[in-house]
């Protein structure tokens, strides 16, 4: 339970890297180099990039499935299947350079019922005893669809010193697909989240002793649903 495990295979043929790999964490694994790293987790994964015209356009692709909870004891296992491709373009000398980004996941422990509970509780009152049956809702589904969207761009250009401008624009979208099904529970609160940020800035160098930045950002979050 204490094993850290990384091994990948690499292979290069025609242009394309492409990549098999195996990532796995035990749940009592600890680093103290990296304390942080996530445990009780296991990720296979395969990826292909590709440079085209000179360098120029940089393609990238990864396919991912990540499992939380590695043994037979953890009940409902979390497992996560992501999809990751990336476009990067760098057309050359004095153009903007581009980053488009796009992320897909979808993050489910395969439970699709409600488990209702219930227990007998019996009360003595002037020697007559009652009974009640109490019930209670375990609701521990997980079911969520991440869909996640980049643009940055970068460029430099002279004009009162050496000017680098970049704009960077990320949205993502979390969807809770059990806020969707026929079976609910009384006061389910769906998980749903958009989240939406744009960003520039400018950085100016004079000279070797001064330069000067400027940065700007808006953002937005939204959780749950108005109703």
């Amino acid at each position: 339970p204490s094993l850290s495990r990384y091994s990948k295979l690499q292979l290069r043929y025609l242009g394309h890297r492409i990549e098999l790999g195996e990532k796995r964490h035990g749940p009592d694994y600890y680093s103290i180099l990296n304390p942080f790293i996530r445990t009780n987790y296991q990720e296979n994964y395969i990826s292909d990039g590709v440079n085209l015209f000179q360098n120029k356009l940089l393609l990238y692709y990864k396919k991912s499935r990540i499992k939380e909870g590695l043994y037979a004891e953890q009940a409902s296992p979390i497992e996560t299947k992501k999809n990751l491709f990336n476009i990067s373009l760098y057309p050359g000398v004095g153009l903007p350079t581009f980053n488009f980004g796009f992320l897909s996941s979808h993050r489910s422990n395969g439970i699709n019922k409600i488990n209702i509970i219930s227990d007998s509780v019996f009360v003595i009152t002037d020697g007559i005893m009652s009974g009640t049956v109490i019930t209670d809702t375990l609701d521990s589904r997980v079911d969520l669809l991440s869909k996640q969207f980049n643009i940055s761009m970068t460029n430099q250009f002279h004009l009162w010193g050496d000017q680098i401008v970049s704009v960077n624009l990320l949205r993502i979208n979390q969807e809770d697909l059990i806020a969707k099904s026929r079976i609910q529970s009384t006061g389910y609160f769906p998980r749903n989240a958009i989240s939406e940020s744009y960003g520039i800035s400018l950085k100016t160098v004079y000279n070797n002793y001064w330069e000067s930045s400027l940065y700007f950002n808006s953002s937005r979050y939204e959780f749950g649903e108005k109703e």
